[in-house]
């Protein structure tokens, strides 16, 4: 979001170009800050059951949240392959998925992932 309403600002004297690029700096931010907070996390819990073990315990709950995790990704990465197709819908896949608008691709690899992700928990 500090991307987008950065990268809208008009250009000055110093930056002729003007601001638009830093969407892509704000989101490589964003996106640095979520991994390094989740492998930290990880992390720390991963060290804390190795040096406390505890028994482990699988519930329906889990796999309603897995199920539930999976739709709504499935959901959001249909919706980013439509919006990726939309923004140009005479082009081929392929080369959609290797020229496309780089702020929807990002979107679509990470719902991509993230589905693959929920799998491999399931």
């Amino acid at each position: 979001m500090v991307g987008i309403k950065r990268s809208s600002k008009v250009a000055t004297d110093n930056f002729s170009y003007g601001f638009g690029k830093e969407r892509f700096f704000w989101a490589l931010i964003s996106a640095c800050g979520i991994f390094f907070l989740g492998a930290g996390i990880t992390l720390y819990r991963g060290v804390e059951l190795l040096v406390t073990p505890h028994e482990i315990h699988v519930s329906t709950f889990t796999f309603v949240v897995l199920i539930v995790s999976f739709v709504v990704e499935i959901f959001t990465f249909m919706i980013a392959v439509k919006e990726l197709i939309r923004s140009n819908p005479e082009a081929s896949r392929g080369f959609l998925f290797r020229h496309g608008d780089p702020v929807t691709l990002a979107v679509v690899y990470e719902d991509g992932i993230a589905c693959f992700g929920v799998l491999v928990a399931f």
